[in-house]
């Protein structure tokens, strides 16, 4: 709970400084508009509009983070337990987990595009490849593009929807293989724990 509150805030604070940077930098409609969303000016229709989809995108930013931060989360739990190492970034976490537990190597790919468009939406909407590498993945017949520096076109809430389902099939692998079942219940959100616990 506490954690939650905590990323509220964030994403909260992160949505004021967006909205003070368009109106301090952005183009002249935003700047215009900006003061009518704040109730300086009288609202128009193109500020009720931009106020919608400034709403849309710290949601889809805020949801897609969390849940990706709750997958990332549930892999590092799982890796401790299995006494990997646990440090790494979410490619290499979701790599070594995948192929210690015994699973095809291709759900690591499929876990890290939920983790690709997450990183797009942090990055405005832009795809920053490993090295400047593309990425054009297909799951369950829906093509996902990452084209280094190029604005991604698959973060919209159906494919935010499809590969986090993607994901959460991967962890369902992952906790019914016998690596993990073997052993057995509670796994330890330690980090939860922590923050529980801890004074």
């Amino acid at each position: 709970m506490v954690l939650n509150n905590v990323r509220n805030v964030a994403y909260a604070a992160q949505a004021v400084l967006n909205l003070l940077d368009s109106w301090s930098k952005g183009n002249e409609a935003d700047r215009q508009a900006i003061p009518r969303l704040i109730g300086l000016t009288t609202p128009t229709k193109e500020g009720v509009q931009l106020a919608g989809n400034n709403i849309a995108y710290v949601t889809k930013i805020g949801f897609c983070m969390t849940a990706q931060s709750q997958i990332e989360n549930s892999l590092r739990n799982v890796s401790r337990e299995l006494g990997l190492n646990n440090s790494a970034g979410f490619y290499r976490l979701a790599e070594a987990l995948v192929l210690n537990v015994g699973l095809p190597s291709d759900r690591v790919e499929r876990l890290n595009v939920a983790a690709m468009i997450r990183n797009s939406l942090h990055d405005n909407g832009m795809h920053r490849g490993h090295r400047g590498q593309d990425s054009v993945i297909t799951l369950g017949g829906v093509v996902y593009e990452f084209r280094d520096g190029q604005r991604v076109e698959c973060a919209d809430w159906e494919h935010i929807a499809h590969a986090l389902e993607t994901s959460i099939d991967v962890l369902e692998e992952i906790f019914n293989s016998a690596a993990v079942s073997s052993l057995g219940p509670p796994i330890m959100d330690k980090y939860a724990w922590d923050k529980l616990t801890v004074p």
